[in-house]
């Protein structure tokens, strides 16, 4: 049986868990992320955002969405996030010179 085929039974017969996506170019691969994290999906009960010189970006105090969206300076060669009962996890940022105006 085909992916199409497995996608069209009808409804009454099964309870539908499957689903594909044919990945032809990267826009095809972040829209299925998309669809699998939402913005408004929480993934922990809290988190916090920290940059290399310790400051706070940005507290997710009623819970911590999928998608993180916060600014810091360029200066900032990392940030953490900080999540319950678990080490700070660190991310390096590398900025393209060209961005820098260099």
């Amino acid at each position: 049986m085909k992916l199409q085929e497995i996608t069209r039974l009808a409804p009454s017969n099964y309870v539908k868990i499957w689903d594909y996506m044919a990945v032809t170019d990267l826009q095809d691969f972040l829209q299925i992320f998309a669809e699998v994290i939402k913005e408004t999906q929480i993934i922990a009960e809290y988190g916090t955002i920290y940059d290399a010189h310790g400051n706070i970006l940005k507290q997710y105090a009623h819970g911590l969405p999928g998608r993180l969206v916060f600014s810091m300076t360029a200066s900032s060669p990392w940030f953490e996030l900080e999540l319950p009962n678990q080490p700070r996890i660190r991310q390096i940022v590398t900025i393209p010179k060209h961005l820098l105006g260099g």
